[in-house]
């Protein structure tokens, strides 16, 4: 993950994160927006130590869960979400 962005007064959070959309190329940079944002939760203590990946993502009604490899845990309580993927 590369940036975790909040727009306050829009409700919304953006994720930039690197993800490979074609595993014989590099990872490009895409977004995960969530919109009608009410609750997020951003810990960063990395108790398995420093990373930028993703180990894995849960979702459950409008919660949204983002398994850091670092062992945080990321939570986000939104009405919907989008992936963006880079223009062609």
């Amino acid at each position: 993950m590369q940036e975790i962005r909040v727009c306050w007064n829009q409700k919304q959070v953006t994720l930039t994160l690197d993800v490979f959309l074609n595993p014989k190329l590099k990872a490009e940079p895409c977004e995960l927006v969530f919109y009608g944002v009410t609750n997020i939760e951003i810990p960063h203590y990395a108790p398995w130590g420093e990373s930028t990946c993703i180990n894995a993502v849960r979702f459950e009604e409008n919660r949204f869960q983002i398994e850091m490899q670092t062992g945080d845990i990321l939570s986000i309580e939104a009405s919907s979400y989008e992936f963006q993927e880079p223009p062609l």
